[in-house]
């Protein structure tokens, strides 16, 4: 699956998708901001892919 845009109309919620570059056996869900393109989200998904993955 690809990044993918989940919109409260045709989806029932807002989010967003990312693909893990690694591949995963599990999953998190995070609400973080308003807006799954805004600075904010992009950050702190950034600050959690180096806690898991140490890179």
């Amino acid at each position: 699956m690809k990044k993918r845009h989940f919109d409260v109309e045709t989806d029932g919620f807002y989010g967003a998708y990312w693909k893990c570059k690694t591949g995963s056996d599990c999953a998190m869900i995070a609400m973080i901001g308003d807006d799954s393109e805004d600075y904010l989200a992009r950050i702190c998904l950034f600050a959690i892919n180096i806690q898991i993955t140490g890179m």
